[in-house]
């Protein structure tokens, strides 16, 4: 199988033919490779058509060394490069940035930031105060993101990474009557949207999100990642209550990733081998992302994990599981 086959058939409940998908939102390139990303907004003319295609080639080239099945992406013209180069024939290309939905660290202007208590305050005032005025807000954030992921669609992604997290380690943000209100009415519209306009749908949320895990599932995405041990997500648990309705990924304790020692990585990797790789719709990943100040070492003894336990061909006993 190609790398694309692998996660395809993940995202499709089904099981490779020989090895467990893979792939990360990955910040290591440069411990990696050596090599920084060209920033391209500042760019024109030839400039930026050289820069196009040294990002374009640091992506495969990252792809190549890690046995990536994706490619997460978020500039069209390099989606068009990699397309104009068949690169979507072995690699899927993945949107990053495909969630509109409400989330507690996003600040009103819609750009990722670390919580900024006073926004929250003011959102969640909203929220209760003026509803009908937040639903609004809500379905602008909802039509703007359905909007901008179609144009990556168009150039050739064929899958979306919606990341909003909805929970902290302690519990979700929102109780379940509110996210009912607030979030699922615009997830599963972006979905469907997503769906309708050709791409499978991954959703990332980190958190302890058991108590609305089947409201998640019932929007529709295609994968569900980031179950996250460090807020009590057991991966054994999750595939047997929806295991059967939506692929999973992330779950390799990022603490352990973070911290070590190496034994505590093998542990927790072949944790998540053991319990949600058999019979397919898994894909191996961190309970997060990989990002400094993690030690590229510590990832690649997760990755040395899935290459060695990760195969469906051959049947492995995995000690100490």
């Amino acid at each position: 199988m190609t790398p694309k086959q692998r996660l395809i058939a993940a995202l499709n409940l089904e099981q490779p033919d020989d090895i467990v998908p893979t792939f990360e939102l990955f910040g290591l390139h440069k411990e990696l490779t050596g090599k920084e990303f060209v920033p391209l907004q500042t760019l024109s003319g030839r400039d930026l058509e050289n820069g196009i295609k040294y990002n374009a080639d640091l992506y495969v080239e990252i792809a190549e060394r890690l046995d990536y099945s994706a490619i997460l992406l978020d500039d069209v013209r390099v989606v068009e490069e990699l397309v104009a180069n068949g690169i979507n024939d072995t690699y899927m290309l993945m949107y990053n940035n495909g969630d509109g939905t409400w989330r507690f660290w996003m600040d009103v202007t819609g750009q990722h930031d670390l919580i900024q208590t006073d926004v929250l305050e003011e959102e969640c005032l909203r929220m209760i105060d003026d509803p009908q005025a937040f639903h609004q807000k809500l379905t602008r954030d909802a039509d703007a993101a359905i909007e901008r992921t179609r144009v990556l669609i168009d150039a050739g992604v064929e899958a979306v990474f919606m990341g909003a997290d909805y929970a902290t380690t302690k519990g979700p943000f929102l109780s379940p009557p509110m996210f009912t209100e607030f979030i699922v009415p615009y997830l599963d519209r972006i979905v469907a949207a997503h769906h309708a306009n050709g791409a499978y749908v991954i959703k990332h949320t980190d958190g302890g999100i058991m108590p609305l895990l089947e409201q998640i599932v019932d929007c529709g995405p295609d994968a569900l990642v980031a179950i996250d041990p460090t807020a009590g997500m057991d991966i054994a648990e999750v595939k047997r209550l929806v295991g059967d309705r939506i692929c999973l990924g992330d779950n390799v304790d990022m603490a352990a990733i973070m911290e070590g020692p190496m034994e505590r990585i093998r542990e927790s990797a072949l944790y998540c081998l053991r319990h949600a790789k058999p019979g397919g719709g898994f894909i191996f990943m961190s309970a997060n992302s990989v990002f400094p100040p993690i030690k590229l070492e510590n990832y690649q003894m997760m990755l040395d994990m899935r290459r060695q336990y990760g195969r469906y061909d051959v049947e492995i006993e995995i000690p100490g599981c």
